[in-house]
This record gives C-alpha cells, structure tokens and sequence, in this order.
C-alpha cells in the first residue's frame, strides 16, 4: 500500500524524522507543503510554527501560531509557543500574557512555566524566575535549580 504524497499527517511525521536527523532544510519543506495541503490544520500550523521558532524565523512562526489560535483559541501548545515566540522578539509583557493564561488552565504545563521562567529573568524578576523553576521541578521530579 502506498501513502498519498500530499497526506498532511504523514507529512508532518516525516518532517520529524528529517528534524531527528538533523536536516532542517528537509523539515521545512516537508512542513510547507503539509501548510499549502490544510492551511486551517491548527496542528500543522504549530508544528511548523515550532520548526521556524527553532531557525530562528520568530517572525513567520508567530504568524502561523496566530493562524493556529484563530482557528482553536483554546490551543495551549499554540498559545505557549507563541509566548515563546514573543519573548524572543523581545515582547515580553505579550509573552508573559499568553504563558499565564496557558498556565491557569493548565498549571501543570512545565514547558509553558520554564518559559515564563525565562521571560521573568529577561524582566529582571528573579523571585518569579525561580519560583516557576521550583514548580517545574517539583512536577517533574527534578532537582530544583
């Protein structure tokens, strides 16, 4: 049996695989063409979101995340990546934003709160930093820092 070339899904797992092997080239093709496949996969969105996120490509990943949350506004991966993504442009009162209110319904988000972590530091705000670090830690059975 023989898979669609243009089957979204598949696609996106294939874009993992060249992310494992370290070909990021591969990976993003493989995430455009699952993008022009569904542009209204909010899934698909954020996982090229991510891809460009790690390029370094902050601008055309918030892009997709917004594309992502205006179709599912109530997409707690989108919505931390894209605080992410926003603290790395510098904006961080938006990123700060967007990781508390994942992290309200969701407070067992660590990746979400060791971003908001990162974003106190940037701030200045230490005593947050390390409390978010402490609760991470804690949930994840790691030393705290």
């Amino acid at each position: 049996m023989r898979l669609k070339p243009d089957y979204p899904w598949a696609l996106v797992r294939r874009a993992r695989v060249h992310r494992a092997l370290v070909n990021p080239d591969r990976q993003l093709a493989d995430l455009d063409r699952a993008v022009a496949v569904d542009p209204d996969w909010a899934w698909v969105r954020c996982v090229r979101g991510d891809a460009l996120r790690v390029a370094g490509r902050d601008e055309e990943a918030l892009a997709d995340y917004d594309h992502a949350l205006a179709l599912e506004p109530d997409y707690d991966s989108a919505r931390a990546s894209r605080g992410a993504t926003l603290s790395n442009l510098g904006r961080h009162g938006e990123a700060l934003a967007d990781l508390d209110r994942v992290l309200e319904g969701r407070p067992t988000y660590t990746w979400a709160l060791l971003r908001r972590a990162t974003v106190h530091r940037n701030l200045g705000a230490h005593d947050e930093a390390t409390a978010d670090e402490a609760r991470a830690a804690l949930l994840t059975g790691a030393e705290t820092p």
